[in-house]
This record gives structure tokens, sequence and C-alpha cells, in this order.
């Protein structure tokens, strides 16, 4: 996507670029839901607090359906290319562009990386506005995460050979796993684990994430227990996967 905006050889006013900030704060906004909540939670955000650019629904449509990252980029070009976009219109679809492109691949950096993106594509002067709003998206709020823990999970028997599974990961296996999970589902298979379970399961999460998965257990509606073994089982399910293809190893595998 950088060498096709560099093609198009576009140069903006400043003008422009101020039009384009309340786009970046936005998507700068997206790019944090992205990266707490998981890419599902894109789809909420859509729904729920509107989206009124038909080209930003556009990009959060593709990416939580799960549209390939190769073609998700194509369509963006294709509908830049085609809409005989100028100005202010122009560069607007570009930072969404750009931005969900970023979104789709994630990371811990997400968020910074879609700030820093569209400081660079709207010009240094605008910097300390973007890494301002950054700054006001993530910062961190004051939870107690030993009171959430203990309120809101309900601790199932059945659920000690899905803990017994997991700690048998190392940490860099435990942390490729989990990372590759949306947190609903996290959240949701974790609700029924013990409080030590939970809090071990610290180490193999960002912090920021291990403390979202704990707000969700006061946010998600009531799950019943055959709910919860269901996600339970579907995360085991992925972890075969993974061994199977050798992307992970257990120990028993190192003998």
């Amino acid at each position: 996507m950088q060498e096709f905006i560099l093609r198009l050889g576009v140069r903006f006013s400043d003008e422009e670029k101020r039009k384009c900030l309340p786009t970046a704060y936005r998507l700068i906004k997206l790019a944090n839901i992205a990266y707490e909540n998981g890419i599902l939670a894109l789809e909420q955000e859509v729904i729920e607090n509107g989206i009124d650019s038909d080209f930003m629904k556009m990009g959060a449509n593709l990416i939580f359906n799960g549209v390939d990252p190769e073609l998700v980029e194509k369509i963006f070009q294709h509908s830049v290319l085609s809409g005989g976009y100028t100005g202010a219109d122009m560069l607007d679809r570009l930072l969404i562009a750009e931005s969900f492109r970023i979104i789709q691949f994630g990371g811990p950096s997400t968020t910074m990386a879609v700030a820093y993106m569209a400081g660079a594509m709207l010009g240094e002067k605008y910097i300390p506005e973007i890494m301002s709003e950054m700054a006001s998206v993530t910062a961190k709020k004051e939870i107690d995460v030993d009171t959430l823990i203990e309120e809101y999970t309900i601790p199932l028997a059945e659920s000690a050979n899905f803990e017994e599974r997991l700690l048998k990961l190392t940490k860099l296996e435990l942390s490729y796993v989990l990372l590759r999970k949306d947190l609903i589902m996290l959240t949701t298979a974790f609700k029924g684990c013990n409080k030590s379970f939970i809090e071990h399961m610290r180490s193999g999460l960002p912090e920021s994430s291990f403390e979202r998965i704990c707000e969700l257990f006061r946010e998600l509606p009531p799950q019943g227990k055959d709910e919860i073994l269901i996600f339970q089982k579907m995360m085991l399910e992925h972890i075969d996967r993974l061994e199977n293809s050798e992307v992970i190893v257990t120990p028993e595998q190192y003998s």
C-alpha cells in the first residue's frame, strides 16, 4: 500500500490534512479496540457506536470477516482508484486503507503503529496532536483485577483438563496460543477456571490484554456451564492443530 500511495504522487494542503484529523483519531480508537478486545470487537463498534464512513465500514467488515490481507489491500487500492477522489477525500481513504492493513496484522504495537502512520501521512506538524490522542485512548484505567476474578468467575470441576493442558505449555508457547485467540473466547474459557490458574495465565498475555479479560468477566452476559466448556473445547482443538503442525512442541515431544 505504501508503494501504491507513492505512485499516486498526491500532495495535500494543510487545510486538507486538518480535515482528516478526526478520521485519524477514529482509526487510533479502532486500532486500540482491536488490540485490547480482538478483531471481532470491531463488529460491535461498527454496530453499536456507528461509523458514518462507508469506506471505514468496508474495512472493518473485510477484516472481521477474515478476508485475506492481500485481497483486502487490493480491494482498497481499486476502491481508491475507481472513486475519483481528490484532496481531503483521497487522504481520508488512504489513512483508512493503511490503518486497517496495520490493524489486520495486529500485535502489541497496533495502536502506536496506526498513530505514527497517521503522523507520517499528515506530516510532522500534526504528530503532537495525534500522539496526544493516542495517549488519551490508551490511558490505563485503574481496575481491581483480584476483585473481578473473585466475583465473576465460576470455577468448574470439568475445567481441570483444560487447565492441565495449558499449564504444560512453555511460557513462549502459551503466549503464542493466547495471543492468537480472540479475547471474548479467552474470557469465556477462563471464566470456568480456578482463580490461581487465571492468575498464572497472566504471564502469557500482555498486561493490557489480561486486564481487559478481567474487565470482560464483568461486562459479558452471564454464561452457563455448557457454553464455557464449549469455548474451552475450542481452545483445546486450536492447541491440537498447533501441535500437529509442530508450531508448538509439548514437553512429551521434547523427549
